[in-house]
Order: structure tokens, then sequence, then C-alpha cells
């Protein structure tokens, strides 16, 4: 059976329309410079803020609960090398007599002790 359409046999006199390059499409570019220096002010406002809020919201808070743990008293009840001094001296804490340093001391001086902190 064969298919005998009237459209199958006409020669095809022209070329299609897929070659035809799509219309263009005018842009006003007045104000270009303007408006480039318009969104880079944007851009580098956003990344300010950007930069303010990580330091406000996550920096701030950090250091603040670093602050307190440094400010927080350890208690020593046995002999501890203090290595701030040169030559290190002993710091002679005992159960009677039981020497209070803050962590931050503790962390740059006392390197066998620095556990609590």
């Amino acid at each position: 059976m064969l298919r005998t359409d009237s459209y199958e046999q006409e020669p095809i006199t022209e070329r299609s329309n897929v070659s035809k390059s799509p219309p263009k499409i005018k842009i006003d570019e007045k104000n270009v410079g303007l408006r480039i220096t318009c969104l880079a002010c944007a851009c580098v406002v956003i990344f300010i803020w950007i930069g303010y809020s990580i330091k406000y919201f996550w920096y701030d808070q950090i250091m603040n609960e670093r602050e307190e743990i440094d400010n927080k008293k350890v208690l020593i009840h046995h002999p501890v090398m203090d290595y701030s001094v040169d030559p290190p001296r002993i710091n002679n804490c005992t159960h009677s007599e039981i020497c209070i340093y803050d962590c931050h001391y503790v962390r740059e001086t006392l390197e066998e002790y620095k556990k609590p902190c």
C-alpha cells in the first residue's frame, strides 16, 4: 500500500527558516556605565553587610565564650612547673595550700595542666 499524499510530491523550492537569524532585539544602551556602577556598589554593600553579620553574630559570641573560659578559676593541689620564667620554677601547690589560677595563665604557662581549660 503506497501513500500518495499531495505534499510529498511537491518539490522543495525554498530553504526552510532554520538558517535565518532571529530578529535582533534593540537594547537601549543609555546609562550603561551608571548601571554597572550601581550594581558594583550594591555588591560591595552586600559583601560588607555579610562580613559585619559574620563578625557580629558568630565571632563576637565565640570570643565572649572564650573570655568566660579564660577567666574561669582553676584549683591546683599538686606541684606544677611554671614555664613562663627562665629557668622554669616549681609552684608548690598542696592540698593544704591550694593554688588558684585563671585558665589563661594555666594555658600559657603550666604545660602539663591544660586539661581543665
